[in-house]
C-alpha cells in the first residue's frame, strides 16, 4: 500500500543518500518510532515511518480509538512532522501527491476510512 501511494522520483532516492531532505532517525523522539527507524534518514526514513503506520492502521481498522492512538503516536513521536519536512513537487511525470510522503499518508487514511469508495475508482 505505501509503494501504491509514496512514489518519490529517482532524483529524490538518489539526493535520499545525501540526505536532501535533512531528516534523519535522531529528529525522531525515544520510543516506538525512532528504534524502528535506526539508521534511516530521507526517503528511506520517510517509507519506514509510512509503513510502520499503515501496519498499525490497519491493524486498528474499525477501531476508532486506536486508530486515534495510532495517530497520536504518530504525532506525538515527530514522526509526522518528518513526513511534512520537504514536500513533495509537482512536475508532469510525478505528481505530487505521490512525491509527498505527507499527502501519500493522507490518501492512505483516506483508503483505509473508506475501502469501498477507494475501490470504486479504481478501474
Amino acid at each position: 500500500m505505501v509503494n501504491e501511494h509514496y512514489q518519490p522520483s529517482a532524483w529524490n532516492e538518489w539526493r535520499g543518500e545525501k540526505n536532501w531532505l535533512a531528516v534523519a532517525y535522531t529528529d525522531l523522539k525515544p520510543g516506538f518510532y525512532q528504534n524502528e527507524c535506526q539508521g534511516l534518514f530521507g526517503v528511506d526514513l520517510k517509507r519506514k515511518i509510512l509503513e510502520i503506520a499503515v501496519t498499525e492502521l490497519l491493524e486498528a481498522q474499525g477501531d476508532r480509538k486506536k486508530i486515534g492512538e495510532t495517530l497520536d503516536a504518530l504525532c506525538d513521536s515527530g514522526a509526522l512532522a518528518i513526513l511534512e519536512k520537504g514536500q513533495g513537487f509537482t512536475s508532469r511525470m510525478f505528481p505530487c501527491i505521490k512525491t509527498s510522503a505527507a499527502k501519500s499518508l493522507k490518501s492512505i487514511l483516506d483508503e483505509i476510512s473508506n475501502p469501498l469508495k477507494s475501490m470504486e475508482r479504481k478501474p
